[in-house]
């Protein structure tokens, strides 16, 4: 018994200062991250550039705090960052067709061939744009099915936009006997 309270004696301040950097990192990351939703899809013309910023800025948030934390237990961030990008190359080369649609999201972001609402056709499928993610884009199809179709897969096939001009042009063909 006295061991145990030898210890918090010594130690107690800097459990309690773990415990609240947790804590108000937890939060802090959550309040932050409320604030910035309201304000990206305010400012942002494209929800998909937004859900995108927003999901990258989470990610850097987390392994901030979880850097914070880690300098705080006396883990040596450069050794752990190391290690980090070690697994880092290990992971991307075993996920690499993961890591191609993610590049895929980000060229669908900023070469924006079509937007959310837009009715397209890719490859052998069509449908209108309900999201477009990190891995997949989603359409929504004229009978009520949803076709997630690889981001990759959709910069390398032909896109045609069906939506993006207001006027169309129809040829028919009719004979007059």
């Amino acid at each position: 018994m006295k061991l145990i309270l030898d210890f918090f004696i010594k130690h107690g301040m800097d459990i309690i200062t773990l415990i609240l950097i947790i804590i108000i990192g937890a939060f802090g990351i959550k309040l932050i991250m409320k604030i910035l939703k309201k304000t990206v899809y305010k400012t942002t013309s494209n929800p998909a550039v937004g859900g995108f910023l927003i999901q990258f800025i989470r990610i850097v948030l987390y392994i901030v705090w979880i850097s914070v934390i880690l300098n705080f237990l006396n883990v040596s961030v450069t050794q752990f960052s190391v290690i980090i990008g070690t697994l880092g190359l290990s992971i991307s080369l075993a996920v690499k067709d993961s890591l191609s649609n993610l590049t895929s999201a980000v060229v669908l972001m900023f070469t924006k061939p079509f937007k959310i609402g837009d009715n397209i056709e890719v490859d052998a499928s069509s449908g209108t744009v309900t999201e477009i993610g990190l891995m997949y884009t989603k359409l929504k199809t004229a009978d009520n099915r949803l076709i997630l179709i690889p981001n990759m897969q959709v910069t390398s096939a032909r896109i045609i936009n069906i939506t993006a001009m207001t006027e169309r042009r129809l040829d028919m063909i009719f004979s007059i006997s």
